[in-house]
Order: structure tokens, then C-alpha cells, then sequence
């Protein structure tokens, strides 16, 4: 029925793609974790699991691909999130009024 949409749906996934990557660089390139809720990603991960095992059962392949990435991306962020815990950049720490790391001389 809605064969003739598809690519409109395959358009959404690849946004939800691109819209993950500037959290994943940010995360990995700044060691920053700042602003990252590891129980939301947490969440997201459960509930992106689900929505995986129904779309696999009915056979969709939009909302396949869309909620594979989605666990993928959400895992990366929760691995390295916790890997920088605590861990937060200039920028965020100029953003939330905190003082400037002492620089090692």
C-alpha cells in the first residue's frame, strides 16, 4: 500500500543518521560527555530495540534500518559517555558558567 512512500521513508532515516553524528563526533573528538543522559540513551536503546523486533516481524525495511542505526548510535554514545564520564569541554564548561581548566605548563 504505501510501496510509493518508501523512499520518503528512507529520506527520514537518513536524516536520524546525519542528525546523531555531530553528538557521536563531538563526543569522541572532545572526550566531552557533558549534557549526555546515559539513562535517556539507555532508553533509547531499549525502546529502539523493540520497535527492531516489530519491524523485523512485519517486514519493514525503513523502520529496520532506521532502528538498527538507532541502537548502534545510541550504544556508541552510551560507551563513550561513560568512557568520558565526567569529562566535559571548554565549550560546555564556558556554556554552564564553570571555571576554565588550569593548563599543565
Amino acid at each position: 500500500m504505501f510501496e510509493g512512500t518508501r523512499w520518503i521513508g528512507f529520506i527520514g532515516t537518513a536524516l536520524v543518521i546525519i542528525a546523531y553524528l555531530p553528538q557521536i563526533q563531538h563526543l569522541i573528538a572532545e572526550r566531552c560527555s557533558g549534557g549526555i543522559s546515559i539513562k535517556a540513551y539507555s532508553l533509547w536503546s531499549a525502546a529502539g530495540f523493540l520497535m527492531f523486533v516489530h519491524a523485523v516481524a512485519i517486514g519493514d525495511p525503513v523502520f529496520i534500518a532506521l532502528q538498527a542505526y538507532q541502537i548502534g548510535a545510541s550504544a556508541l554514545i552510551i560507551f563513550y559517555a561513560l568512557k568520558y564520564n565526567d569529562s566535559v569541554c571548554e565549550l560546555r564548561r564556558h556554556a554552564v558558567g564553570q571555571a576554565p581548566m588550569p593548563i599543565d605548563t
